[in-house]
């Protein structure tokens, strides 16, 4: 399995704060000037950033949907960064670390 650190803002017309940090289904959730910022981790079968990307989109667009129960008022995704976070392999003489790098191609 692969782990991806998935980083989010939501906003909305109106500006919302509650104190501290909220944990909701292992997503962090704190308020600054107004908008909700969110902290995740993702566990996926490959490594394919891509494919965390939607996955973390899937998962933050029903935390939204929630909030807009919540709060009575629309959320949307204002960004998101998805990184990957090194894995540890434990050989017995020594460690591994995999990383792995994406490059993003753009088609005009």
């Amino acid at each position: 399995m692969y782990e991806f650190r998935v980083i989010f803002n939501l906003k909305s017309k109106s500006k919302h704060a509650f104190n501290g940090v909220v944990e909701y289904e292992d997503v962090k959730l704190r308020t600054e000037d107004g908008k909700i910022h969110g902290e995740m981790s993702l566990l996926i079968e490959r490594a394919d950033i891509n494919l965390a990307r939607d996955k973390a989109i899937e998962k933050i667009d029903e935390l939204a949907l929630l909030l807009t129960l919540v709060f009575e008022e629309g959320f949307i995704i204002e960004d998101i960064n998805v990184m990957s976070v090194p894995t540890v392999i434990d050989e017995g003489h020594g460690k591994v670390v995999e990383i792995c790098d994406y490059v993003q191609i753009m088609y005009n």
